[in-house]
Order: structure tokens, then C-alpha cells, then sequence
């Protein structure tokens, strides 16, 4: 099941994966963003909640925010120090865009599955992508995303 974050889709795991305990105990000046993830998360996720999710910093932004609305307990400092520590330690992964399925290229990109599905076409139906430009020639592939993404693809 797949939910709908302002305009990405994500597993419905990521969209529970940050629901902050009740009660935030109080920040230490000494404590590490990793312990002050642990410190406002932990109490309703373990760490495995988050091993192997790869999402863009707005994503995560995105994820923590709709937390704190639904009632997660965190300060403004705790909130920035969780999306640099999530951005900094689970971002995105390289995209094999040669061999990723529709699904996976999905997650990897803020694009929609019809997107990504017409990604994996032209690839069938062309061959293996070789370059940026052979992006280009998706049908309603923003050229911005592509150019956003250009350091992860893996060709």
C-alpha cells in the first residue's frame, strides 16, 4: 500500500516510520542528531523501520512534518536535526535506470508510475539507456528532474 506525501509516493511504512513517541524527553546539548533521532523515534520505531529507505531530503521533510501534525512531540530544533540526520544517512541511492522496474524508479524519482513505466518502455523497446540525453526522450519526463538527478544515474 502506497501513500500520497504532497505530490510523492511512499510506502506506507515511511509514512509511520517517524511517529514520535508521545512524550519527547529533553534534548541534551551533547546529544548526536543519531541520538536525538533514537531519543524522539525510537519509542514507536526501531532502527529497522528505516534501513534501506533512500529518500530525498524533501521526502523526509515532508515525512517528519506530517508527524509533528499528527502529534509527535519534538521541538523545531529536533525536527531539523531529524531531516539532516535522515537526509545525511538514508538518502537517495544511485538509479540503475537500465535495470530498475517502474516501481522501483518511482521511489527512486518524484515521478509518476505511468512515468516511470513509460521509462521502462522506451527501454525495451530502445535498448539500454546510454546518456542523459536518451532521458530526454521520455515522453513526460520533466527535463528538471532529469537534471536534478543527473550525479545518480547509473548507466
Amino acid at each position: 500500500m502506497n501513500f500520497r506525501v504532497t505530490g510523492v509516493r511512499a510506502p506506507a511504512g515511511v509514512l509511520v516510520l517517524l511517529c514520535f513517541a508521545a512524550v519527547a524527553r529533553p534534548q541534551s546539548n551533547d546529544e548526536t542528531p543519531k541520538q536525538t533521532f533514537q531519543r524522539v523515534c525510537i519509542d514507536c520505531h526501531g532502527m529497522e523501520m528505516i534501513e534501506g529507505k533512500h529518500y530525498r531530503r524533501e521526502l523526509w521533510q515532508q515525512t517528519v512534518e506530517q508527524m509533528v501534525r499528527r502529534g509527535a512531540r519534538a521541538s523545531g530544533d529536533d525536527v531539523q536535526t531529524i531531516v539532516d540526520y535522515l537526509a545525511a544517512n538514508y538518502a537517495p541511492t544511485r538509479i540503475h535506470v537500465n535495470s530498475e522496474s517502474a516501481a522501483e524508479l518511482q521511489l527512486d524519482l518524484p515521478i509518476t508510475l505511468d512515468t516511470a513505466s513509460a521509462i521502462v518502455r522506451y527501454r525495451q523497446d530502445h535498448g539500454d539507456f546510454k546518456s542523459i540525453d536518451d532521458l530526454e526522450k521520455i515522453p513526460n519526463l520533466n527535463p528538471a528532474i532529469v537534471k536534478e538527478n543527473q550525479d545518480r544515474f547509473v548507466f
